[in-house]
């Protein structure tokens, strides 16, 4: 949901004539359902996460796989376009309009810190791996604390989950 209460989706597609595929992004007003905008994100074509979160002003912010795009709020145009260092499952803003990205590294769990203007990485946690038994993790939901803080939660699909409190700073 926009900051105006309109209705985001990040949704993958497939053309079966022409065998291309990729992300999709759309604004809709909440009121009506009509459609704002749809937008077919440049170098999408990847299988595998995606994610998307609306920023203070209005604007998008979506991912797939490596990739992330922000995008204009009123035209969905894309206004920039970055290559992330893992694969990113979930995204998230906090109050102070700080963007939060969390996935998986080298079979990791990872969050990052990323600068909304520009998609660059400002720090990125490595957290503990959780299970003994050597499967890749990933952190697979970001949410905010009550006190501020950042909650990550994943797990490697054995079983072995964990929830960890971040510093947002």
């Amino acid at each position: 949901i926009g900051q105006d209460e309109s209705v985001l989706i990040i949704t993958p597609y497939y053309n079966a004539t022409s065998g291309s595929g990729g992300k999709l992004v759309a604004r809709y007003r909440n009121s009506d359902g009509v459609m704002l905008w749809l937008r077919q994100l440049p170098d999408s074509d990847r299988p595998g996460s995606i994610a998307l979160s609306p920023v203070s002003n209005g604007d998008v912010i979506a991912a797939d796989e490596q990739v992330a795009w922000r995008l204009n709020g009123t035209t969905g145009s894309v206004l920039w376009q970055k290559s992330l260092a893992y694969p990113t499952w979930s995204m998230i803003v906090d109050s102070q309009g700080r963007l939060f990205s969390g996935g998986a590294q080298n079979g990791q769990r990872a969050v990052s810190r990323l600068d909304p203007a520009t998609g660059t990485a400002l720090w990125t946690a490595m957290l503990p791996v959780a299970n003994g038994a050597g499967h890749s993790e990933l952190t697979s939901r970001l949410g905010l604390a009550g006190d501020g803080n950042l909650l990550a939660a994943g797990g490697d699909g054995q079983g072995n989950d964990m929830l960890a409190k971040l510093s947002p700073t």
